[in-house]
């Protein structure tokens, strides 16, 4: 018995003693029994590089005393700092944990069922199809696509403002002070004012004089005859029209 410790404390010792000089060490990674891939093994003594293959294996030019770090983006980073308890049969096998995966809080609502034929959940539908296909339709500088960037959905806004006429109790008297307000407003203000003054796209000038027109507020003014206070109101309506 004690022949056999004094067998293995020379050994420890050769050992040792072979690894006061640089060497190639081979070794291996491992996460959860499995080989690690792509794990990059840096001596940080001697400034050396290697990278474990589809196997997990390395070699490395190392001696004692030498600081080696593994690094890889799917596992936590590990130092190790060289010596003969270390190995096992003459390899060096390591394992790395997994980084943890940080999960997106998901919040599960009840929804409630859906009919087909109802409309407002089938437009929402279209809606956000519409914001998709955009967000990925290519955009060519100096090329007309025929569409406006980062426009506005023009068909649903008149969709928004049909449907507020249609609420209304008395479509004919609504229908009045529709073409009240369009008058009064074509007659107090430039045709370049809704473009070089509110900012607004020719295309937009008349969707958003029925946008206003769906504010109570417009049938006031037009009554009052107010110039001034159809300019500010002109002026708030072009800004939360751009927000839509």
């Amino acid at each position: 018995m004690i022949l056999m410790k004094i067998k293995l404390l020379c050994i420890l010792l050769l050992f040792i003693a072979q690894l006061g000089y640089s060497q190639i060490i081979k070794g291996k990674v491992t996460s959860n029994n499995y080989p690690a891939i792509d794990v990059e093994i840096i001596n940080a003594t001697t400034k050396t590089i290697a990278v474990s293959d589809s196997q997990g294996e390395f070699t490395i030019t190392a001696k004692n005393n030498d600081e080696i770090l593994f690094i890889s983006k799917n596992h936590e980073s590990k130092k190790l700092v060289m010596n003969p308890l270390l190995f096992t049969n003459n390899e060096l096998v390591v394992d790395l944990v997994l980084k943890a995966e940080q999960l997106k809080e998901v919040k599960i609502t009840n929804m409630a069922s859906i009919k087909l034929g109802q409309a407002d959940w089938e437009q929402q539908k279209l809606d956000d199809y519409d914001v998709q296909k955009n967000a990925v339709k290519p955009n060519v500088q100096g090329v007309y696509m025929g569409g406006i960037p980062n426009g506005m959905n023009f068909v649903r806004i008149a969709g928004m403002v049909a449907n507020l006429f249609k609420k209304d109790k008395d479509p004919q008297k609504k229908e009045k002070e529709l073409l009240d307000f369009k008058t009064f407003t074509d007659q107090n203000c430039k045709s370049n004012y809704f473009t070089q003054t509110l900012g607004l796209k020719v295309e937009e000038v008349e969707l958003f004089k029925e946008y206003c027109t769906a504010d109570p507020l417009a049938s006031q003014i037009v009554s009052e005859n107010n110039k001034l206070r159809l300019m500010d109101f002109l002026f708030e309506k072009s800004i939360s029209f751009k927000k839509l």
